[in-house]
């Protein structure tokens, strides 16, 4: 947990809520592509991936608020937010149904 200080360097103890909200967010990701694939595997490739390529988002960025940019950033966060809600709304017509798995009722 106390890693999460180093996320943020300008606000060290925002990085610790920061790594909290942003597991939350993804881990109903890493949960549709293990159950999508029925594997673990899947959902940890797909973790590597999304670890890699935060680091591109940020990569040519100069300058900016830390707090603001990056995966662990209000930016991340939307993304994130807007990939979860599109998953809701294509579980809702014919996909899987996520949310069955927190006991929420699907659509037949």
């Amino acid at each position: 947990m106390l890693e999460s200080l180093d996320l943020s360097p300008n606000h060290p103890w925002a990085g610790v809520f920061l790594m909290n909200v942003e597991t939350l967010l993804s881990a109903q990701l890493f949960a549709y592509v293990c159950i999508k694939a029925d594997s673990v595997v899947a959902a940890a490739i797909f973790h590597g991936t999304y670890n890699g390529m935060s680091v591109l988002a940020t990569m040519g960025l100069e300058g900016g608020n830390d707090l603001l940019v990056g995966d662990c950033g209000l930016a991340g966060f939307l993304v994130l937010l807007v990939a979860n809600l599109g998953m809701v709304v294509f579980d809702q017509h014919g996909g899987l149904c996520v949310l069955a798995m927190v006991g929420a009722a699907c659509k037949p």
